[in-house]
């Protein structure tokens, strides 16, 4: 026979928590059990040990109930949820369509009211739009080259002159010769001419030729699209190189015949062979695009081929393990060992590097913030005026929302009705206004005093419709808001009692 210590007893809060677990099945087995367990290790043990012991056991099985008590509930949730599921769903889906068609109903009662408020906030969204589509095409999104972080811009500081965005073409060869920072430099010129696609009888017409050295094309990760690139020996001063047409001058002259690489193009005067047709990402470079390339060539008396010019764009690709910190600060050495060499023309001069694509939109970035911000204020103004006209408009409607909430209408109830009338009228405007969109960004790339640059990326994509979608969310809520907050601040009997003579703040 068990001969139990009766003056010991568990912790009082151990205990409370034991009894906190299921009372039934095994939580009443589990007290029982430690209760007896608890007796026998105090009478062998003492009372402190088997109290550490009775919380030690106490903590340790409180987990496998209580998460079986969860998993019980949640199956009993889950299986009400299927039972309810079905009705429930028909029960919104009958819900909204109700909802949908007295909005349909209230705007057709009150035109005057939704043509205003679709007219303004579907030129809002198409000016947010269309802004955002041309800084996303612009700006955010990259060079259509590979590895377009490792093209780089450069440029001449010349001390108390400014920054000028060409080099010298002697300065370039110097640079190439002694930087290990750069897998190729590249030198061009972008020059107005005159071209024939026909005979002698044809009439010339303008076209820009873009005159570049032999490393361009390499730099840039470009290849033809038809046909094959000029070939080293064509790059010689003497020699009579070919041409490669630009890919939009090819689809508009030439139809994008595939035969015409091997067709002559009269550039200047002079018959050139056509040798290929560059792909559509070559008319992202330079901004705007060049219709005809050809080689730069130049005899050696040319001034281009002395110290003091500064009168060629260059460009850069960097090694993958090199950054333009780095890049900058080798070529400031050399920039500094020219400067010595040549104290006459590069002692005042040095060379800066930029990324390409930064080099190329920078200038504009400032004129298209300030853009953006104009058509975000506007929106805001417009929003609160449309806020003005529905607030007006739920004021004239208050006796039919007091008699609603008489008969039983919760203001829950009455306010989904009215968010689902706003909610309607501004996805129709933001449709409206992604469809407008389109014609607008073009119309401002248009009105640009000069060549865009990266216009061609300006499209509505995925991402342009998702922001669109994002300012139309907005405006809604913007405008919205203040009509259901009046609902909900507004006693509804009084209205009633008022008859709606009540007076609007």
């Amino acid at each position: 026979m068990r001969t139990h210590n009766t003056t010991a007893s568990p912790p009082r809060l151990a205990q409370a928590l034991v009894r906190l677990l299921p009372a039934s099945g095994n939580g009443a087995f589990l007290a029982g059990d430690l209760a007896e367990e608890f007796e026998d290790l105090a009478a062998v043990a003492g009372t402190a040990a088997a109290g550490r012991w009775y919380w030690r056991q106490a903590l340790l099985s409180a987990p496998p109930l209580v998460r079986h008590r969860c998993t019980a509930l949640i199956s009993s949730l889950l299986l009400a949820a299927a039972r309810s599921g079905a009705a429930g769903r028909t029960h919104m889906l009958r819900s909204v369509t109700t909802d949908l068609r007295y909005a349909w109903r209230m705007s057709r009662r009150t035109p005057v009211v939704t043509i205003s408020v679709t007219l303004a906030v579907a030129l809002g969204i198409a000016a947010s739009t269309a802004i955002f589509s041309v800084m996303e095409g612009v700006f955010l999104r990259p060079l259509p080259f590979p590895a377009p972080d490792q093209l780089v811009r450069f440029s001449t500081t010349i001390a108390n002159f400014g920054t000028a965005p060409e080099v010298n073409y002697l300065d370039a060869q110097d640079w190439r010769a002694a930087s290990t920072r750069f897998a190729g430099i590249g030198l061009y010129d972008v020059e107005p001419g005159n071209v024939r696609v026909g005979g002698d009888d044809t009439p010339p017409f303008s076209a820009t030729l873009m005159l570049t050295t032999a490393e361009v094309l390499p730099v840039l990760g470009i290849r033809p699209r038809i046909g094959r690139a000029l070939m080293p020996e064509e790059y010689r001063f003497g020699a009579t190189p070919g041409v490669m047409l630009g890919y939009k001058f090819w689809n508009a002259h030439f139809g994008g015949d595939p035969a015409a690489v091997g067709r002559t193009l009269q550039v200047g005067g002079e018959r050139q062979t056509i040798v290929g047709v560059l792909p559509p990402e070559a008319d992202r470079f330079p901004a705007g695009g060049a219709d005809v390339w050809t080689a730069l060539a130049f005899p050696p008396s040319s001034f281009l081929n002395q110290r003091g010019s500064i009168a060629l764009a260059a460009i850069g690709r960097l090694r993958s393990d090199a950054t333009i910190t780095a890049a900058q600060t080798e070529l400031s050495t050399i920039a500094a060992r020219l400067a010595t060499t040549y104290p006459a023309t590069n002692r005042d001069r040095a060379v800066r590097l930029e990324g390409l694509q930064n080099a190329m939109v920078g200038p504009i970035k400032p004129m298209m913030l300030l853009l953006a911000l104009s058509v975000a204020v506007l929106l805001a103004v417009a929003c609160a005026n449309i806020a003005n006209l529905l607030l007006a408009q739920a004021h004239a409607r208050t006796l039919e929302l007091g008699i609603r909430g008489a008969v039983g209408a919760s203001p829950g109830r009455l306010a989904r009705q009215l968010w689902t009338e706003s909610l309607a009228v501004f996805a129709v405007a933001g449709a409206l206004g992604v469809g407008l969109a389109r014609p607008l960004a073009e119309w401002l790339v248009s009105r640009y005093p000069d060549t865009l640059p990266l216009a061609a990326d300006v499209t509505i994509d995925a991402r342009v419709l998702a922001i669109a979608a994002a300012c139309t969310l907005a405006a809604a809520l913007l405008a919205g808001f203040p009509r259901t907050r009046r609902l909900r601040d507004t006693e509804l009997g009084a209205d009633l009692r008022a008859d709606g003579r009540s007076g609007l703040s």
